[in-house]
């Protein structure tokens, strides 16, 4: 493809058309509906308090845009200098406390009701702080690269912007499952539940990588499974292990990033790829099923991948987002093949793979000031279909952080300071619930800054599963949503007490973690998992974790803020938990992975 001059200096490259928004008046908002906090007696919403009248709720935004969106391949527009610098990582917090035991059966449907009081009492986790998630958008940009050549002139370096800055963004395995087909949250990839349940022993762990006191903090992300092996990304390497042993199959060495570089989420026939180079400027793929690198890519770009992007693979294309574009490149041709395109107005920040699509964000205006879209594109290009929403709710600011789903579009986005989950319509036209979550009391599906990972909630025919938070008097546990309603129809209660958390799919049934609970004396029940039946609202156990190794268990189970440094998966009737964040003052009392067969 040709590539045109470049503009001048500091000067804002010319729009391009066919890209960014619909022309004013096109977004318009979904004839009836409401959209904001859950009406009084909503399932896990805090009563309104006394004397305060009832109000009806807003249209909410959305609506399809009005001309064609932007497209690719097209010419790619000139890229500025430098990349703008990342928005800032969320602090990570204190490990959680352990819930109260409790008496009730996990499994005993519970008719939905509000929850306890909006004060969590001393002792207990609470919610992790609500984040609107920031994209740099082309004006934002061109005042990043105004102060960076200023810098520059003065003798600073471009590394203020490039360099690493020791945090990153995690990352999931929900993607990761099966023999070589990705998936998205909730994918089963095939997986079985054993015919009797299963009294497993720890048959494995792996040590916490080497960290030294001027590292801090490092990372180890990425997980994936072929065959009889699990693999992962640690210490500066792509290695595979063999599930029953924990003997390494193979290694492959990584070029250093200190954590900072990320690899796709899914993994499609057996291909992952993953970012390296000191500030992410390698796109490799590699092979997991034969352990061999495939493909070795440069990016040739002053701009490059910051610490919340990451690769999607999907055939012969791996999509990256270069910070206000973004780009694919060929597996086989071992080059770039197209380009997104950006202009003064929007750009396309983040990918992801559902399925057989790519999934990305357009953000426009100012750090998204000005809205954006969500929209799925074949491998070549193709669109498939978008959404698009307006900037601003109710005069708060209205924000899409996160993909949940794609069947049916369900997605995160921040009002304010406030936390939504949104169900997009058949037609992507508006928005067809906002479900009845407060994230007060519910887990949030996904991580702040971080466009597809969503872990921490599984949606399943037609259902959405979370985690509650553990309040006063009530132990935490499990609900279910109907998407199709926006309801929360039923509850399961931890039957220890311990914290609980559904993590996948096997046999069309919800697997559930239910970590040791914390009694007088210490832990001193393990942990288990069980099957929701989503057909009869009960869970049956299916593997009860290691009694000899329930310290060991625990550490892991506590160690980060609440779920969000921990990946749980299940392959070939294996449990799999995994630590990814390694602090040097911490590391060794943290295994990096116990495997339970």
């Amino acid at each position: 493809m040709s590539q045109p001059p470049p503009p001048p200096q500091n000067q804002p490259p010319a729009p391009e058309e066919g890209f960014g928004p619909p022309p004013s008046g096109t977004f318009g908002p979904p004839a009836g509906g409401g959209f904001g906090p859950p009406s009084s007696g909503a399932y896990g919403a805090p009563p309104p308090a006394p004397g305060t009248p009832p109000s009806a709720p807003p249209a909410v935004p959305g609506g399809k845009p009005g001309e064609p969106g932007y497209g690719y391949p097209q010419t790619p527009a000139p890229s500025p200098a430098a990349s703008p610098a990342p928005p800032p990582a969320a602090p990570p917090g204190a490990p959680p406390a352990a819930p109260p035991s409790s008496t009730g059966g996990f499994g005993a449907p519970t008719p939905p009701g509000p929850y306890g009081p909006d004060t969590m009492p001393p002792g207990t986790f609470g919610p992790p702080p609500s984040g609107r998630r920031r994209r740099w958008s082309a004006p934002a940009l061109i005042v990043a690269v105004s102060a960076v050549l200023a810098l520059a002139l003065a003798g600073s370096a471009v590394y203020l912007l490039n360099g690493d800055d020791g945090a990153a963004s995690a990352q999931g395995e929900n993607q990761g499952e099966g023999d070589g087909e990705g998936q998205g949250a909730g994918g089963d990839g095939g997986q079985r539940l054993p015919e009797q349940p299963v009294d497993a022993s720890l048959a494995w762990q792996q040590p916490a990588p080497d960290i030294t006191e001027d590292e801090s903090l490092v990372y180890a992300r990425g997980v994936w499974f072929s065959g009889d092996t699990v693999v992962r990304t640690i210490d500066d390497s792509l290695t595979a292990y063999d599930l029953a042993s924990g003997e390494e199959a193979w290694s492959i060495p990584l070029e250093l990033s200190n954590g900072n570089c990320n690899a796709s989420r899914n993994v499609d026939d057996n291909r992952i790829a993953v970012l390296q180079g000191r500030d992410c400027e390698v796109l490799s793929v590699f092979d997991i099923a034969a352990g061999e690198e495939i493909a070795t890519i440069d990016l040739d770009s002053s701009l490059l991948p910051g610490r919340w992007d990451y690769p999607a693979i999907l055939g012969d294309t791996v999509a990256v987002d270069l910070g206000v574009y973004g780009a694919g490149y060929s597996i086989s041709r071992q080059e770039q093949v197209w380009e997104s395109g950006y202009n003064a107005r929007c750009a396309e920040s983040a990918y992801a793979t559902f399925d057989d699509m790519f999934v990305s964000q357009t953000s426009c205006g100012f750090n998204g000031d000005e809205g954006g879209s969500i929209r799925a594109t074949t491998e070549a290009g193709e669109e498939l279909w978008e959404w698009s929403y307006e900037a601003t709710y109710d005069d708060e600011e209205f924000a899409v952080n996160s993909v949940v789903s794609v069947e049916p579009l369900v997605v995160t986005a921040s009002v304010g300071e406030e936390e939504r989950i949104l169900v997009i319509d058949e037609d992507y036209q508006e928005i067809r619930h906002v479900l009845e979550y407060d994230s007060r009391h519910f887990q949030s599906p996904c991580e702040i800054n971080a466009f597809t990972a969503c872990d921490y909630g599984i949606v399943h025919d037609g259902h959405l599963y979370l985690s509650t938070y553990p309040q006063y008097g009530e132990p935490t546990g499990i609900v279910a949503f109907d998407l199709e309603t926006g309801t929360a129809i039923y509850e399961l209660e931890s039957a220890s007490g311990g914290p609980a958390r559904p993590f996948g799919v096997a046999d069309g049934k919800i697997l559930i973690y239910e970590g040791p609970p914390l009694e007088e004396s210490g832990y001193r029940e393990p942990g288990q998992v069980l099957a929701l039946d989503p057909a009869t609202e009960e869970a049956t156990p299916v593997m009860t974790l290691d009694p000899q190794e329930v310290e060991t268990e625990s550490a892991m189970a506590s160690s980060g803020t609440e779920w969000h440094q921990q990946r749980l998966a299940w392959h070939n009737n294996t449990l799999v938990f995994l630590n990814e964040s390694f602090y040097w003052d911490s590391a060794e009392e943290t295994p990096a992975m116990l495997v339970y067969r």
